[in-house]
């Protein structure tokens, strides 16, 4: 929690430690907590819808929660910095109204999906940005998933990236780049997720999109080896369904669940979405 505190102070140090022991800016109604592998593994946390709980209890309270831990704290320093300089620090702002926006292909989104997308970049079939004097600001991607479960029909489509640049906010992009994309495309229907341990889906509630339910908590196993990233023992990666049995004797059974993902739906008028959520619509 320390190397927390030492962070946000360098953002934005106008926080005060709550009764759960996080950062919370009372004006902004958003507190930041820090979670190590050890005090957050099964071992310790058995309740696997414990982080699920506690962000539960900060949205009864109308406070965005975010909940970091130390993995992603150390592989991913940069990234956590940007996320926490929008949330709560001042970046810079721009407005969609000044920016140009085109499609990009996948190499120019690459760049600035791995300096600042948490899990790096992945292929899309359209992306738009938006451009401030010639520097891509924002982009965000769209995918027809066949493999996503949720998507049914031949026109539904997922948001598989959004992102804006580095410490700033792009007021309106989001807006900008969904409205572009339905006018494009015509979609039937727009699926996405989002991370509810790092975000609460404003966004997405702002652009037309509705709430879909939760996917239920995310699984991570911590693998009883040296982590690459940071030559500390405890090597935390996502489930694998197909390497279960390989995955639990590395990992000698210890596991982590964080507060999984809520869902985002938007379908145009008249279609009917058939995916999971589905009776939250």
């Amino acid at each position: 929690m320390e190397r927390l505190k030492q962070l946000l102070s360098g953002i934005n140090p106008n926080y005060i430690i709550d009764d759960n022991g996080f950062c919370f800016y009372e004006n902004k109604k958003i507190a930041v907590a820090f979670f190590t592998k050890e005090e957050s593994n099964s071992t310790v946390q058995p309740n696997r819808k414990h982080f699920s709980q506690l962000r539960d209890m900060y949205r009864a309270k109308g406070i965005r929660l975010i909940q970091i831990f130390d993995w992603q704290y150390e592989r991913m320093y940069d990234k956590i910095h940007s996320l926490l300089t929008i949330a709560v620090g001042n970046p810079k702002r721009v407005y969609a109204r000044q920016c140009e926006i085109k499609r990009i292909d996948n190499p120019e989104a690459k760049e600035l999906n791995n300096k600042i997308h948490l899990q790096g970049h992945r292929n899309a079939h359209v992306t738009y940005g938006l451009f401030y004097n010639g520097e891509l600001v924002q982009l965000m991607s769209f995918s027809k998933m066949k493999y996503n479960r949720n998507l049914k029909g031949n026109n539904e489509w997922e948001i598989i990236r959004g992102c804006p640049g580095s410490n700033n906010i792009v007021v309106g992009g989001c807006s900008k780049c969904f409205k572009h994309f339905i006018q494009d495309f015509n979609p039937d229907c727009i699926f996405s997720y989002c991370d509810t341990a790092l975000f609460n889906g404003a966004s997405y509630l702002a652009i037309g999109m509705k709430y879909a339910g939760n996917t239920g908590e995310t699984k991570y196993w911590v693998l009883d080896e040296i982590d690459p990233y940071t030559g500390k023992q405890g090597y935390v990666i996502p489930r694998c369904p197909s390497k279960y049995r390989e995955l639990l004797e590395r990992s000698k059974g210890v596991t982590i669940w964080t507060p999984g993902s809520d869902r985002f739906v938007w379908t145009k008028e008249g279609y009917e979405y058939q995916g999971k959520g589905k009776e939250y619509l």
